[in-house]
């Protein structure tokens, strides 16, 4: 769903139409008051499309439910998303992991973050080669207090530290050629995670 008021551009195989609520599946089943601490929280730092939605939004008293799907009715578009014709695929969601850190080591941050490294030869290494290498040519930005939240925060691709001066931001910078493959791939051809328990509370707790 948007709250647009121009059309969006489209590519030669993804387009998006414009449709009707009825045409969402269980729209008018659902419980919305559940929604409305999520929808709330998108509006704390609301981009510039979303700033008289989310004005409105706060101005509402809502006591149930159908108050807050007709306010959605009334102020959002849904858009049915189609890729070479066809409307069905995979959707997957990102996140911005959160870690606990400080710009120099303590006693409770140990965990290096690294720049870029100098040279291209590094910059094919492995995490391997990293974690095994004391002296590793690259920038030590900031130190982690978790090497697990460390390493999910490397795989989404930026996130936030909060630090004891503040808070900075750690985002992409490059990759070492390798493919990825995840993580729960991996442990589940070893046997470390159970069938169906592969989730990132599940790894997390092995990890």
């Amino acid at each position: 769903m948007g709250c647009v008021s121009h059309p969006l551009s489209q590519g030669r195989d993804f387009q998006l139409q414009a449709i009707s609520f009825s045409m969402l599946p269980n729209w008018n089943a659902d419980d919305f008051l559940q929604a409305l601490p999520a929808i709330k929280r998108s509006c704390e730092k609301p981009t510039k499309l979303w700033e008289s939605f989310c004005e409105d939004l706060m101005e509402e008293n809502f006591e149930t439910g159908d108050s807050v799907r007709l306010f959605l009715e009334k102020n959002l578009i849904p858009y049915q998303v189609t890729s070479n014709g066809k409307s069905t695929g995979l959707f997957t969601g990102y996140y911005e992991a959160e870690l606990s850190g400080s710009r120099q080591r303590t006693s409770s941050k140990q965990i290096p973050v690294y720049g870029v490294p100098a040279t291209q030869s590094d910059k094919e290494c492995t995490r391997q080669d990293i974690h095994r290498n004391p002296n590793f040519p690259a920038p030590i930005i900031a130190y982690a207090n978790d090497a697990v939240e460390l390493f999910i925060l490397q795989v989404q691709g930026s996130g936030r530290m909060k630090t004891p001066t503040g808070e900075i931001r750690l985002v992409y910078a490059g990759n070492n050629g390798h493919p990825f493959k995840g993580i729960g791939r991996i442990m589940q051809e070893h046997g470390l995670l159970q069938a169906g328990k592969s989730s990132m509370p599940d790894m997390k707790k092995w990890l």
